[in-house]
């Protein structure tokens, strides 16, 4: 199941959103983002390796920048 399907199964009773690294190649985050937006705005909690943290946070902000 893709993350965007997980989303819609579970629609409003999302209460936090934990992600691990960001993977461009296996995620459709545009799509994915897309989906989250219709049901929740509110703490996206990502889980990664120090050296990654900052790969992650800018790879977020590209995303947000330019699906939300």
């Amino acid at each position: 199941m893709q993350p965007h399907e997980e989303i819609e199964l579970v629609g409003r009773r999302i209460v936090c959103f934990h992600s691990s690294d960001i993977n461009l190649q296996n995620v459709n985050y545009e799509l994915m983002l897309k989906t989250l937006k219709k049901y929740y705005d509110w703490y996206w909690v990502f889980e990664v390796e120090l050296e990654n943290a900052e790969r992650n946070l800018k790879l977020w902000r590209e995303m947000m920048n330019k699906y939300w």
